[in-house]
């Protein structure tokens, strides 16, 4: 894309304020997730405040050096997780709860089923591209 249009530059601009203001939202969730696992066993003790502020602080510094490492092909990764997640979220996940609560004919039912097969192999096939094309421009 032309990197002198105004169009680009406040869609850029945008989407680092969606990542400014996203990254809050989810990474607590991330953090609550992995505490979980690390230190469900562990007695409350000082150790373990500082255990898990260095987890806190070890996931940071993952995050930063991913954006670092993959500066110039981060396009190339969020396309993928686009793809792959955000068709799991829009297509598979309302057919899989609509099959489940609501669909009571076949027809119905069929419709749902359809759905979920073309959005995962189109998820599969366009993430498969993706990777395929990784080192081109």
């Amino acid at each position: 894309m032309p990197q002198d249009n105004w169009w680009i530059i406040i869609g850029k601009l945008l989407f680092c304020i969606n990542i400014i203001f996203s990254y809050p939202l989810i990474i607590p969730i991330i953090i609550q997730i992995i505490e979980g696992y690390l230190f469900k066993n562990m007695n409350y003790s000082v150790l373990r405040t500082w255990l898990k502020n260095l987890s806190r602080t070890s996931i940071l510094v993952i995050g930063l050096l991913v954006a670092y490492f993959f500066y110039y092909s981060i396009h190339k990764i969020l396309s993928f997780y686009g793809v792959v997640l955000g068709s799991f979220v829009v297509l598979i996940t309302p057919c899989l709860i609509h099959y489940k609560l609501m669909a009571e004919t076949s027809c119905s039912k069929a419709i749902n089923i359809l759905i979920i097969i073309y959005s995962s192999a189109m998820a599969i096939i366009l993430g498969t591209l993706i990777i395929y094309r990784w080192d081109y421009n």
